[in-house]
């Protein structure tokens, strides 16, 4: 619910911006389009896309006059149209390598992202050392599950640059995929040769969970967190690794301090509505009645190939994938972006909190919509499937505020509400880079409409959103997953409690905790700083109250 801490303003030598800037310049507009070019300049985008029109009814084959078309029809909101008039530009100039990456920036927005591969593998083949394309590139194979394509392009991207502190650690963060820790921890630290102050760098360096800071990295913290010309841009970051090695050290008063200080910092940089999350929260519970349920009973697609992962970040989720991940019918493809996006495709809106308006568009739609939704579903994760296992994850936390959307368009997916102490669960988040920002007591808050949710499910829809306790799991694995495969209808594999022994890509900062067996210790790790969480604790009322169930799992 609430949008991303913001990140440093790009720098004036950014390769990325130059990039994107000289990107900007080919292909100039003919003497002919000049009028229409000005008055797009001059923002008269209606007056542009009518004298284009008329253009292109003389001249359907003006590839300039399609490109300009295409950008009056997305400053118009009316980006479909832009895609198609991209499509046909390129249709008659292939070589057209600005409409090219525009279309591809708009195949990203709609979340067609084997759609932008294939675009951008033809923009590469153009201009093969344009650090955008190769940035891009990177970013979508990482996404699609290719991670072995992915070291290659950040090699590359960094040959384009190699004193780009940015791309030192993006070349961090492929390693750190591939499971290469001692490669990525350099690669970090290389990136702080060239900038010592950057906070990208010391926050990726904390988030590594088998690799602490020595003294010499905490004498060098606490140095630059001291000096005035630190930009304030970066101070956060620097706090939160600056706490996270006073953390390892057992100083936690001081470590809550810097991450108390680190989150107030980056609070103020989002927009978060809670007001939005307990409506649309309300609507829901309000509207995901006993008829809902029955209208769509049958329609949408039959598949059962997906398992939905939900819950709350933090909460254990990477490590129930993993070991799925490791039985030999289900393939882990990580956090899918596309329950999400549908949803906000059925509301018509392409950004924003989701509120209200995305439950009443859940609610009004017809139930012959629901098969087609979950065809769309299934073709886009199709992309990020990579074997002939009959089902795959989709582990996004944030899937749990639409189980209403979910069992509609697949009503035979499996769905697993992986669930932590919330006090765990909530600091988990505080206390790692670009996974906190809300207060704790928003956290606190947002934990108790998680619960009210998924209990609300579970009461009209019995037995299909089976709930797994990450502490009954790591203490008891064997019995817990029996249930869990049991419920998914799969046989007893002993290959998921070698779930370390599995190689494949994992993105989320779990990575290097989840190819390590099992550690109980860590499960109450948070109580060091339970002198600090009254806010959170009171926030989560009955909640903080957690309880195991027998077995460790309940539906």
């Amino acid at each position: 619910m609430a949008r991303p801490a913001a990140q440093p303003t790009p720098a004036a030598d950014d390769p990325l911006a130059a990039a994107r800037a000289a990107l900007a310049r080919q292909c100039p507009p003919p003497a002919a389009l000049r009028a229409q070019a000005t008055a797009l300049r001059e923002r008269q985008s209606l007056l542009a896309d009518l004298e284009l029109r008329q253009h292109l009814a003389a001249h359907p084959d003006d590839a300039d006059a399609w490109w300009l078309a295409a950008q009056a029809s997305e400053r118009l909101d009316r980006a479909p149209q832009a895609i198609e008039q991209l499509q046909r530009c390129l249709a008659l100039a292939p070589g057209h390598d600005p409409a090219r990456w525009r279309l591809v920036e708009l195949l990203l927005r709609d979340e067609e992202l084997a759609a932008a591969r294939q675009h951008l593998d033809q923009l590469l083949s153009h201009q093969p050392a344009q650090p955008l394309f190769l940035h891009h590139q990177a970013n979508v194979l990482e996404r699609l599950g290719l991670g072995d394509q992915v070291l290659p392009l950040v090699e590359r991207l960094l040959a384009t640059a190699p004193k780009q502190p940015a791309f030192q650690v993006r070349l961090g963060h492929a390693l750190r995929v591939a499971g290469r820790s001692a490669d990525c921890v350099a690669a970090y630290r290389a990136a702080l040769r060239l900038q010592p102050d950057c906070g990208a760098a010391w926050a990726a360096l904390a988030n590594l969970k088998t690799w602490g800071f020595d003294d010499a990295d905490l004498a060098t913290l606490r140095q630059r967190l001291g000096r005035r010309s630190l930009p304030e841009s970066e101070r956060p970051a620097l706090q939160f690794a600056l706490a996270r090695a006073l953390e390892l050290r057992a100083e936690y008063a001081e470590s809550f301090a810097l991450y108390h200080q680190a989150n107030r910092s980056l609070r103020a940089r989002i927009h978060y509505d809670a007001g939005a999350l307990q409506a649309m929260v309300d609507a829901q519970i309000q509207g995901l009645d006993e008829a809902f349920f029955a209208r769509c009973a049958g329609q949408g697609d039959p598949s059962a190939a997906a398992i939905f992962i939900v819950g709350r970040p933090r909460s254990g989720s990477t490590l129930v994938e993993q070991m799925l991940a490791s039985h030999p019918a289900v393939e882990g493809t990580s956090e899918l972006p596309y329950v999400g996006h549908l949803a906000r495709v059925l509301a018509e809106r392409r950004s924003g909190e989701l509120g209200p308006a995305h439950v009443r568009a859940l609610l009004q739609q017809p139930p012959e919509r629901w098969a087609a939704l979950g065809q769309d579903y299934l073709r886009r994760a199709g992309a990020h499937r990579h074997s002939d296992r009959p089902r795959f994850i989709d582990k996004k936390p944030a899937n749990v505020l639409h189980l209403g959307l979910i069992r509609a368009m697949l009503p035979n997916a499996a769905i697993v509400d992986v669930r932590r102490h919330p006090v765990a669960t909530a600091w988990s988040m505080y206390s790692a880079y670009g996974r906190g920002a809300l207060a704790l007591e928003e956290l606190g808050q947002y934990y108790r409409h998680y619960l009210r949710l998924v209990s609300h499910v579970q009461r009209l829809q019995p037995g299909r959103v089976l709930t797994l306790h990450y502490e009954s799991l790591v203490q008891q694995p064997e019995p817990v997953l029996r249930q869990l495969l049991d419920h998914l209808g799969l046989p007893w594999d002993a290959a998921c409690l070698r779930f370390h022994e599995n190689t494949r890509q994992v993105l989320t900062p779990s990575s290097e905790q989840v190819r390590r067996p099992l550690d109980p210790q860590a499960v109450d790790h948070w109580r060091h700083f339970e002198p600090w969480l009254g806010p959170l604790i009171e926030a989560l009322g009955e909640a903080a109250d957690y309880s195991l169930p027998a077995g460790g799992t309940r539906a």
